[in-house]
Parts: structure tokens; sequence; C-alpha cells
């Protein structure tokens, strides 16, 4: 499966260098003195991932013309840091035995050593982000916050039929795209913009990244693990109920569904073939293009955007043609 190529969706050529001082500023976090840490640490950075939100703060900056300096790098760094570590946790909750086809920390090294270097992960990030600045602190400790509400109300909606969709969109928002907004408000904060227009790239990221969560929901269901680098077919086998699964339980054959929730001895493809026969799986592609719209729109107030508004509808694209060929 081909990746998905952000320098050129961005029209951003010097992107993959920029990502290499990225990584190298992620490589010196390691402590060299201690393997405990250093070396789960490591396997989880050399293990792939996309560095979209580091992506996002750099295309935003060098959007509006700001050199990537070392500011703009080590706000990256933060940005990609607090992501890591979320996932550290994800896998914890998930009880996930790997990640981009690689072992995680919990299944490899137990659960205990996964909380210490996700915590360890967190720290870092939050070092990286009060050298870039007090905003950037300020904006990275509160995308933290808003991933830590969101994944609280997931949980707490766990196995639960009733769940709606409002407080379905209202996780997501905080677990996922709460992120997103942050990086591309933190770009427009190393740019030195008018908070106008640093709201306006938030707005743009929180929507694009609604838009990137709907997606990865949809292709729990239809694509395969090994075109994911993830398990898939996990979502509602652990009672997480997302928007395809929601839209169906709220449909005219929702008891069915219903009954192919609950029956956990079933494989995954009957509640599949039920989703994709009744469309829930193209009503949620819609629900995902329209915040990829509405993303594009937060731009407006930019003027020209250099590339930002490619990013959304271009990812949606490739992700779609990937798995629903």
């Amino acid at each position: 499966m081909s990746s998905f190529d952000v320098a050129a969706a961005l029209g951003l050529p010097a992107l993959p260098s920029h990502i290499a001082r990225v990584e190298q500023k992620l490589t010196e976090i390691l402590p060299p003195d201690n393997p405990y840490l250093s070396e789960p640490v490591a396997r989880l950075l050399q293990s792939g991932g996309k560095r979209l939100r580091p992506s996002l703060v750099i295309a935003v900056a060098a959007s509006q013309g700001k050199k990537i300096n070392d500011k703009v790098i080590t706000s990256c760094a933060a940005i990609e840091l607090l992501h890591v570590a979320s996932l550290v946790h994800d896998d914890i909750i998930d009880n996930a035995a790997s990640r981009h086809k690689t072992p995680t920390i919990n299944h490899r090294e137990g659960v205990n050593h996964a909380i210490i270097v996700g915590d360890y992960l967190l720290a870092k990030s939050g070092e990286q982000a009060a050298m870039a600045g007090r905003e950037i602190a300020q904006t990275v400790a509160a995308a933290f916050a808003f991933m830590c509400d969101g994944q609280a109300r997931e949980l707490a909606d766990t196995d639960n039929l009733n769940r709606t969709q409002a407080s379905y969109i209202q996780a997501v928002n905080g677990k996922t795209a709460a992120l997103f907004a942050a990086a591309c408000k933190v770009g427009g904060l190393c740019a030195d913009l008018p908070k106008t227009q640093v709201i306006a790239l938030a707005r743009y990221g929180e929507d694009f990244g609604m838009a990137y969560q709907l997606i990865d929901d949809i292709l729990d269901f239809v694509a395969t693990s090994d075109s994911l680098s993830k398990p898939t077919d996990v979502d509602a086998r652990q009672g997480n109920y997302t928007l395809p699964v929601l839209l169906a339980l709220g449909g005219p054959n929702g008891k069915t569904f219903e009954t192919l929730l609950l029956d956990q001895r079933l494989p995954g493809e009957p509640l599949t073939d039920a989703l994709l026969k009744d469309n829930y799986i193209d009503q949620s592609i819609r629900k995902a293009r329209t915040y990829s719209r509405r993303a594009l729109h937060a731009l407006s107030a930019l003027g020209e955007s250099f590339g930002l508004e490619n990013l959304p509808p271009a990812f949606m694209e490739w992700a779609l043609a990937q798995h629903l060929e």
C-alpha cells in the first residue's frame, strides 16, 4: 500500500527535510543511561507513523512565510511527543498487542512499564512546549486536557447502546481533533499571526481532525489489519460504538444491529456487511466529507492558504481509495 504523501498534498517539497529535523529532536529526548526508558521509546519513535501533526505545524508556519527555525521544530516535537504518549496510553486501555506492526510496550514490557513510558513522554512534551514559549505551552497543555476529556467520554459510553451521536462527536472532538487544532494553532503562533487568524487555523485543524477520526472509525470496519498497520474490527467488539453503528442503531433495523453487537461469538463480517448493505458506511463517509469542507471554509479568514486547503480532501480521497476499492 502506498503511503500518504503529505508534502505533495501541501505543495511543500521541503517538508521531508524539516521532518528530519523533528526526528532528530525526538531522538534527543532519549535518556542515554536508562535503557528501561530509552529502548521502548526508541522502538516507538522508529516504528513509523505519518508525523502528520508536526507536519501541520510546519505547513501552517511555512504558509505564512515563517522560517522553519528551532522554535518551530521544538514546537513540532512537543506536539508529536504528546501524540505518541497518547498512543501508549490508548494501547494500554485497548490492551493492544501491536501498532505499525511493532509490539506495544504494554504487550512486550508490561502495563506498568507502559504507564511510566507514557508519563515520561508527556513530561518531555511539556518540557519542549515550555522551551518554545508560554502561549505554545498553554496550547499543548490545553490540548492534553481536551484529549483526556475525550477519552473519558468514550470510556463512559463503553457498551452503551444508547450512546448519542452528539456524545460520540464530543468524544472525537476531544480525543483526536483537539490535537489537530493545537498543531495548527501552534503553527500560527510560531508565525506571529493575528489572533483572528490563529483561531481560524485552530478551527481548520479541528475540523480536519474530525474528518480524520471519522474516516479512521470507518476503516476499522472495512480495512484490513495489514493495510492499516494496526488491528481492525476492534471498536465494536470493545463496546466503542462509532458513527456507522450509531446510525444503524437509530435506524429502522436497530434491533437487528443490537443483536449483532451483543453476540460476541460472531466474527466481524456480519456486522460490516449489514452496515454496508444499509448504507451506514456511506452515510458516515458523507459526514466526514462535511467536516473536510468545514475545514476549508475556516481558511477563508487567511486569504491565501498556500496549499493548506488541499490537505483534508487529499487525505480523505487517499484513505478511501486505499481501503474501499
